[in-house]
C-alpha cells in the first residue's frame, strides 16, 4: 500500500509565477464550505491552502478580500457579481 502525504497532491508548475490577487465566486466558496462542513462530520479537514507556497490561507471576513497567504501574500478577492450571487443564493432573488 503506498501512502502519499496530503500537502503531496499539491502540484504547480515551478516556472508559474503566481498572481498578486486571484478572483473567487461567491459559489465557490459556498461549495468549498458545503464540502468542508460535509467533510468534518467524517473527521475531515479541507482547509484551503495557497498551492504556491503549501501553507493555509488565512480567512478575511468583512473585506473585498476572502483569503490571503500569510507566506507569499497572495490574495483572493470576491469577484465581479459577489453580491448579486450571494443575495440570490441567500434570499432566492434573481
Amino acid at each position: 500500500m503506498k501512502k502519499i502525504n496530503g500537502l503531496d497532491t499539491i502540484t504547480l508548475d515551478k516556472n508559474i509565477t503566481p498572481p498578486k490577487f486571484v478572483d473567487i465566486g461567491f459559489n465557490a466558496i459556498g461549495a468549498l464550505q458545503e464540502a468542508q462542513i460535509i467533510a468534518n462530520y467524517k473527521w475531515i479537514a479541507i482547509v484551503p491552502y495557497c498551492v504556491a507556497c503549501r501553507v493555509p490561507l488565512t480567512w478575511i471576513r468583512d473585506s473585498d478580500l476572502v483569503f490571503e497567504c500569510p507566506q507569499c501574500g497572495m490574495k483572493w478577492k470576491k469577484a465581479n457579481g459577489w453580491d448579486k450571487a450571494k443575495d440570490k443564493a441567500l434570499n432566492g432573488k434573481k
